[in-house]
């Protein structure tokens, strides 16, 4: 390649880049913008986060017991239950706002075999279903004192569920 046609060469890739620059420079300047203005601003979609007290609490207190009798089993169930609901009235809580859950039982027999005696396991419990808060957190911290008078609370005991009921009120 000769001298001439290596300085025209070079001129051509030169237009070449220049017109190419000339033609991107806009691009470039507009998406400049946009990157910076995008850091100020902020795009709201319809959600929201806000911290609001709850107005409504479930507070589930369950027992369960083991008997050899079907009908022992049933009279510590019952028992049990009228210590809870005296329990339960005695921090205010009224009678509308206490509800029953289904109890359930099965049974087994004792020893590795199955030949052992009739066991029968039974679970119930109450429940309290109220907006009454100050009244439910004084339920709820008293749940050591019903183990201290012997009643087998179960692990459904500790699932308090907390709502609010006003979330219409603050769209």
């Amino acid at each position: 390649m000769d001298g001439k046609s290596l300085i025209v060469s070079s001129l051509l890739l030169g237009a070449c880049f220049i017109a190419g620059m000339y033609t991107l420079a806009p691009t470039l300047e507009m998406t400049a913008k946009h990157l910076i203005e995008s850091e100020r601003l902020v795009t709201v979609k319809g959600l929201a986060e806000r911290r609001v007290k709850a107005d409504h609490v479930y507070i589930p207190i369950g027992y369960s017991v083991k008997s050899y009798s079907h009908s022992d089993g049933l009279q510590m169930i019952d028992a049990y239950r009228a210590q809870v609901l005296e329990h339960i009235k005695r921090y205010g809580i009224r009678d509308n706002d206490i509800g029953f859950s289904m109890p359930s039982m099965y049974t087994f027999s004792e020893g590795s075999n199955g030949t052992g005696r009739q066991v029968y396991s039974i679970s119930a419990g109450v429940y309290v279903s109220t907006d009454n808060m100050e009244a439910a957190e004084k339920l709820k911290n008293s749940f050591y004192e019903l183990m201290n008078a012997g009643i087998p609370l179960t692990d459904q005991s500790w699932d308090i569920r907390y709502t609010y009921n006003g979330l219409n009120d603050i769209k």
